[in-house]
């Protein structure tokens, strides 16, 4: 499994830029729902703009797991 399937990664949109959320301790994406509207409309705004949702688990997951953040990263700036 990868990384991506693994984390449930939403990728949303496609272009060159990304705008990337994650949750927070003790959260998953649901609390996104009130802000994921918001970063729909930048992301149609920003010319070439990707809008990815990660659900990954931790507090500071590019602490707890920055291999499967980094990776994740990577496949938007290739």
């Amino acid at each position: 499994m990868t990384v991506i399937d693994r984390n449930h990664v939403q990728v949303r949109g496609d272009g060159q830029r990304a705008m990337i959320f994650s949750h927070g301790f003790g959260c998953d994406q649901n609390m996104w729902r009130f802000v994921a509207p918001v970063g729909e409309f930048v992301h149609q705004q920003v010319p070439n703009s990707q809008l990815v949702v990660l659900n990954a688990s931790g507090h500071c997951p590019s602490l707890s797991a920055p291999d499967e953040v980094i990776s994740a990263i990577r496949r938007f700036v290739r």
